[in-house]
């Protein structure tokens, strides 16, 4: 209806222009960690409480409670993981680019709304790539990467379509999968090794990628390609049978939990050797 349709706007762009702003805000003058996280949480639970959530796994409707604790860890979570996957020139853009796309291509037939919104996110992330590859003339900064990062997280909650509700959290989880998977990596590594949340290093995928021998543009070109056939995957399970369709999104997804197990230990082996291409001193993330 129409008064749907502008609750879903107006709520869309309260959060979008909060995650923006305090990203643009970040950009020139450095917010603390925990002020930007704060920020993160409060846009989380603008869209929570406003009724907009995961409601099913698979055919288990979820209690409300619990469907509103995992989409705020949803959302804050995908927003700090598009943020720190923001390590090299057009790679963030790139995996938002081949989401998006895909979300448009998951929405075109039963959800016009969404479709139309991730197909002009695509062409502006595409003329935004013309000048952000490398060497990148201009950059998304935190203003950028994490309203892209919302904006990917909270598209599957304001919109559904009949194919896509069984498998909706799986097929999230899978599109997301590298940076997500980069990011609780970090998590797991900065407790194992008693360090802030917050603080910074030089063991995210991309980074480990050029340890190894990989240019920054052909770490890219790597990243992006993996991510295109995570998306083709996806693509496919929309038009399989349920059963056959989940089958597929686990054991890719398994396939990337396998990639960054293997790099992992590549990587390790090359810094045991004293071979690696990276200094010791962290970038900026």
């Amino acid at each position: 209806s129409a008064l749907a349709g502008i609750r879903v706007f107006s709520i869309r762009a309260i959060s979008d222009l909060i995650i923006f702003m305090m990203g643009i805000i970040d950009d020139f003058h450095s917010l603390r960690a925990r002020l930007k996280l704060f920020f993160q949480c409060t846009v989380a639970l603008i869209i929570v409480l406003s009724g907009y959530r995961f409601k099913q796994i698979f055919s288990f409707t979820v209690p409300v409670l619990f469907a509103q604790i995992i989409t705020f860890c949803w959302i804050v979570g995908i927003v700090n993981a598009f943020n720190l996957i923001d390590g090299l020139d057009a790679l963030c853009g790139g995996l938002s680019f081949l989401i998006l796309a895909t979300l448009y291509i998951i929405f075109a037939r039963s959800a016009q709304d969404a479709a139309a919104i991730c197909l002009i996110l695509c062409g502006s992330i595409a003329g935004f790539l013309l000048y952000n590859k490398p060497p990148a003339k201009i950059f998304l900064g935190d203003g950028g990467s994490q309203f892209l990062g919302f904006v990917v997280a909270v598209c599957p909650l304001f919109y559904s379509t009949v194919n896509y509700e069984y498998n909706k959290v799986l097929i999230m989880i899978v599109l997301v999968s590298i940076p997500m998977t980069d990011t609780i990596a970090a998590v797991w590594r900065r407790t194992r090794e008693h360090r802030s949340f917050f603080s910074p290093d030089r063991a995210h995928i991309h980074h480990k990628l050029i340890n190894i021998g990989f240019s920054k543009v052909s770490a890219v070109v790597f990243l992006l390609g993996l991510q295109l056939l995570v998306c083709l995957s996806v693509c496919l399970a929309m038009y399989l049978q349920t059963f056959k369709g989940t089958i597929l999104l686990c054991v890719t997804y398994a396939f990337i939990l396998m990639f960054f197990s293997i790099l992992h230990y590549i990587n390790r082996k090359v810094n045991m050797n004293g071979t690696g291409l990276l200094s010791e001193n962290p970038e900026k993330e």
